[in-house]
């Protein structure tokens, strides 16, 4: 059976597809029948309980469904090879009739609210406005987080890895009395930001594991033979490299969980500033001047 496009009524739907049942034979409204609609970059799928007795089961590899709206499932179950759900509503359930005449009952599509252009069917002024899209109900696809939201939580971490690298620099200063001209200490911090720049352009090819772990070393590579011409030390140097991959390293978990993420952010800043204070804490800042 063969659909045709746009809707034949537009009482209650702004668009659509349609098939007309006058067409059908008789055995038709008796027999079974399933449509097959390919979908792709879909955020949703939402189903309005519009028969009698409305019943749903979806299953699918989507590993991060969203149950909302008005009905809730029936039974589900969610696993990292997918989920499967199910939903029963009965038309004692919701809040419209099973027929009615009118423009009393509609489906509110707009697109945007904020858009001037609006594609929904309206009911005339006289009548109550029942929008029966309020009772639908399905999932919402999330994504937990793609390389671009992941490379922007890392970069809302640009202070403390900058912070820290510096912190780092100015204690191999102070500690070993080697002179760092503050154009270096511009250089390692534009050295620093670019990791940012090489991470998103990187992540959009290989993936932000990947890209994570190239721009990372890279920085840290660079920044350590940069190190070793400054201070003129290679063990200096090399601490300084074991020091920045565990400050990325330390980023790269805290980006990896998400439950966690505060709890183990917390922990760890406090123990960088515990090990800080433990390895300065003979250190006479005031004899420093003299």
């Amino acid at each position: 059976m063969p659909f045709r496009p746009g809707i034949s009524e537009s009482n209650i739907f702004a668009s659509g597809i349609h098939l007309p049942l006058r067409e059908a034979s008789a055995s038709f409204y008796q027999s079974e029948f399933d449509i097959d609609i390919p979908l792709k970059g879909s955020e949703e799928l939402y189903f309005i309980p519009i028969g009698e007795n409305t019943e749903v089961t979806m299953t699918s590899n989507w590993k991060d469904p969203s149950f909302i709206d008005a009905f809730p499932t029936k039974s589900s179950e969610i696993s990292g090879a997918g989920f499967k759900a199910t939903w029963q509503v009965l038309h004692f359930n919701r809040n419209f009739p099973q027929s009615w005449i009118g423009t009393k009952y509609y489906v509110d599509q707009s697109i945007d609210q904020s858009t001037p252009y609006e594609i929904a069917v309206r009911p005339s002024a006289n009548e109550q406005k029942i929008d029966i899209g309020a009772s639908k109900f399905g999932v919402n696809l999330l994504v937990a987080a793609d390389h671009y939201q992941k490379s922007m939580r890392t970069s809302k971490y640009a202070v403390l890895i900058i912070a820290l690298s510096f912190l780092i620099f100015f204690l191999i200063e102070i500690t070993q009395r080697y002179r760092i001209h503050p154009f270096q200490y511009i250089l390692v911090g534009l050295t620093l930001l670019v990791f940012y720049t090489l991470l998103l352009s990187i992540s959009e090819h290989l993936g932000y594991n990947a890209a994570y772990w190239i721009s990372s070393l890279s920085v840290i590579a660079l920044i350590a033979s940069y190190a070793v011409s400054v201070l003129g030390n290679r063990r200096m140097a090399s601490l300084l490299a074991a020091s920045l991959l565990f400050i990325y390293s330390f980023i790269f978990i805290i980006i990896q969980i998400e439950t966690y993420a505060l709890l183990v952010g917390s922990i760890g800043l406090f123990v960088i500033l515990a090990l800080t204070m433990y390895f300065t804490r003979k250190i006479s800042w005031y004899r420093m001047r003299e």
